[in-house]
């Protein structure tokens, strides 16, 4: 399944009453493996990472699509061809199913819902950022990821409380894509360092104590008395206790090349993601040229000032790096080297630098365009960082740093042209506050006179703008309240912002 990307095949649904060599090879005639290929909507295509389930019984799958005029969640037969739209899903990702199939849960407008499927309006559970997967469990309890780790809430709503907590000191960005295991297990993966990252299982009566199961990997799903994980391309599995959580036999070969892959019971969909493609557009929206072909790319990229260049994340089995690539001459070149995750290029207003956030945990890095030189860590910070902007005189680098109170906040590091701290400078908040305040960018004066950036509150998103920024004294001043803009999104009419 190519989800949103071209050139990817489309998902193979198999039947897998047996996860071993037999099923994978040449399976009796008692344990056929039924193939069948599954589309995107007629002209349209599937949401990249939006996700997708199979239904508790086997019989349905949801995934996000886009198609021409229309955009949400999609449920289909897996015996059947035709999917219908969920109404009310506009902007849904990361479904999952209720364990009697009648609902599912998604994220979307800073919210995790339920949705029958049978129809009515979707109906909000929790806030949260963002929803790095969900399960729902048969006591009513629904499992997710959260920014600060995975989180529990009735599905009928209320207050959520925390399971796991990410330890950024160890490495850890990240707790993903949970599954409820019998015996009241939960496995999950944690994305960080090599050293960190793998899938581990936890449980519900204790969830600070934790194994981890498979080092290094991503992918974990569990299906049939195995786990089922992506090992470079390829989609292995090796039998799994549920109630121990212990691997037994040798992990076995079961479809390569496999990006993503879902399963229940005994039916495993899996599909290579097919990759993102760099594309040149002009101002309406018109595609004009691909650059390089299709890949492991990140959304983080950032054009050169110039225009020449373009520093791209790429994924690989062992982590992420940035890569350079020339727009004319579509030649790519690796440009950091550095183990674990490199991201978030941000270039310097005269593009003879370029700062990243690399590191554990992750903080600000800088290195030469050019690429001569090694990769140096600009800011030491305990908290995760992420890059945002650099003012247009060179003099200010602009990022959100996560914090255990305040939870993404906005902050400033007076800079030189080579992007080194000024001499007996430190980084300053900008904006901390309660809530989250991230995405951030100076507008492109040569001396900036604003800040836009993304704020999420307990109920809404929204986009401000803050006027003037001021940092030339121990602390930055804000001149007046932030504009708010007004933002409705039809499909939830309760987020339309106000101005």
């Amino acid at each position: 399944m190519a989800l949103g990307g071209r050139g990817g095949s489309g998902a193979c649904a198999r039947r897998c009453d047996r996860l071993g060599s037999d099923a994978v090879r040449s399976a009796p005639p008692s344990e056929q493996v039924v193939r069948s290929q599954i589309v995107p909507p007629e002209g349209g295509q599937f949401d990249t990472f939006g996700g997708f389930g199979i239904s508790p019984d086997g019989r349905s799958l949801v995934f996000a699509a886009t198609a021409p005029g229309k955009s949400g969640l999609w449920v289909r037969p897996m015996d059947g061809t035709a999917a219908r739209l969920l109404p009310g899903t506009d902007g849904a990702v990361n479904p999952f199913w209720s364990p009697d199939g009648r609902s599912m849960g998604h994220w979307a407008s800073g919210k995790l819902w339920r949705v029958d499927v049978g129809g009515g309006s979707p109906v909000a559970v929790a806030d949260t950022p963002f929803l790095a997967g969900g399960a729902w469990g048969a006591d009513g309890g629904i499992v997710y990821g959260a920014p600060e780790g995975l989180r529990r809430v009735s599905a009928s709503g209320g207050t959520s409380e925390p399971l796991t907590t990410i330890d950024s000191s160890r490495g850890e960005t990240a707790h993903l894509w949970p599954q409820l295991l019998p015996g009241g297990r939960i496995l999950f993966q944690v994305a960080g360092t090599p050293e960190q990252a793998g899938i581990y299982a936890t449980s519900l009566r204790n969830p600070k104590e934790r194994i981890r199961l498979v080092s290094n990997a991503g992918g974990g799903v569990y299906a049939a008395g195995h786990l089922l994980w992506i090992r470079g391309t390829t989609l292995v599995a090796q039998r799994l206790d549920p109630e121990q959580l212990k691997l037994s036999g040798e992990p076995m070969p079961v479809a390569d090349p496999v990006g993503i892959a879902a399963a229940t019971g005994a039916l495993l969909i899996h599909g290579d993601r097919g990759g993102r493609q760099l594309r040149w557009v002009d101002r309406g929206g018109k595609a004009a040229v691909n650059l390089g072909q299709p890949g492991d790319y990140s959304t983080g990229f950032r054009v050169s000032p110039d225009g020449r260049r373009v520093a791209v994340p790429r994924g690989s089995s062992g982590g992420q790096d940035l890569w350079m690539v020339e727009v004319d001459r579509g030649v790519w070149s690796r440009f950091t080297f550095l183990p674990g995750l490199a991201g978030l290029p941000v270039w310097s207003p005269d593009g003879r630098v370029v700062m990243f956030r690399a590191g554990t945990p992750q903080n600000l890095y800088r290195k030469e365009a050019s690429g001569a030189g090694t990769e140096q860590r600009v800011t030491a910070s305990a908290n995760q960082q992420w890059p945002m902007d650099w003012s247009r005189d060179g003099r200010l680098m602009l990022y959100y740093e996560m914090a255990p109170e305040t939870q993404r906040d906005l902050w400033v590091l007076p800079v030189g042209p080579d992007g080194k701290p000024e001499a007996g400078s430190k980084p300053r908040p900008y904006l901390r506050t309660r809530f989250n305040e991230f995405w951030a960018r100076f507008s492109p004066e040569p001396n900036p006179r604003w800040v836009a950036y993304t704020s999420v509150g307990k109920q809404l998103w929204s986009v401000r703008v803050r006027a003037v920024l001021c940092c030339e004294s121990s602390k930055c001043v804000h001149d007046g309240e932030p504009i708010l803009f007004r933002i409705t999104n039809h499909a939830r009419p309760d987020t339309s912002l106000t101005l």
